[in-house]
């Protein structure tokens, strides 16, 4: 289960790594980050970027809720495949602050948009002189995370495998019962 878990973070960090490096990710987000939203140009930006890049990683089983580009410099959410998070900021948000200088994987924590436990993994999107223009972050979905840990061994019908925070609240759903996360 170890080994697994790490494979799968692992695996969604290697696929936000290599969309941040797309041609057309650098080029959308860096028009979304220097044009005044409404313009034009910003718009077809969006649009395209959400379409063609970041609409399709949350169909993939087992990846992301959601994919979103934010501003490096006010930690605003310029696009994103859940369009009712654009305009909202991220500023203190560790996946923010520490994905404008490397890939970074947030534990899970309690996100209050969503009102639920959340993972996210983030990195920055660098123009050809190696200038953070954006910050692109995937929430993931931690249902996969659920499955992994529930996967029975067959070593005994009794097996019940689950993880913890250093506070010792569950992260994943325990067998004996239902929303425990973070309680």
């Amino acid at each position: 289960k170890s080994n697994e878990l790490n494979r799968w973070i692992e695996s969604n960090k290697r696929s936000i790594a290599e969309l941040a490096q797309r041609p057309l990710i650098v080029e959308y987000s860096t028009i979304l980050a220097s044009h005044k939203s409404g313009s034009a140009e910003y718009e077809k930006a969006r649009e395209d970027v959400f379409r063609d890049h970041l609409a399709p990683r949350v169909k993939i089983k087992g990846g992301f809720l959601e994919v979103f580009i934010i501003c490096p410099c006010h930690g605003i959410v310029l696009a994103s495949s859940a369009e009712m998070q654009e305009g909202k900021y991220r500023t203190n948000q560790p996946y923010f602050v520490e994905g404008k200088e490397r890939t970074f994987v947030q534990g899970v924590y309690y996100s209050l948009p969503l009102q639920q436990p959340a993972m996210t993994i983030s990195t920055p999107i660098l123009n050809g002189q190696g200038n953070t223009v954006a910050v692109l972050a995937g929430l993931l979905d931690l249902s996969e995370l659920s499955s992994i840990m529930s996967a029975q061994s067959g070593l005994s019908q009794s097996e019940d495998t689950y993880l913890v925070n250093r506070s010792n609240f569950f992260v994943t759903e325990p067998h004996f019962g239902t929303n425990f996360a973070l309680k």
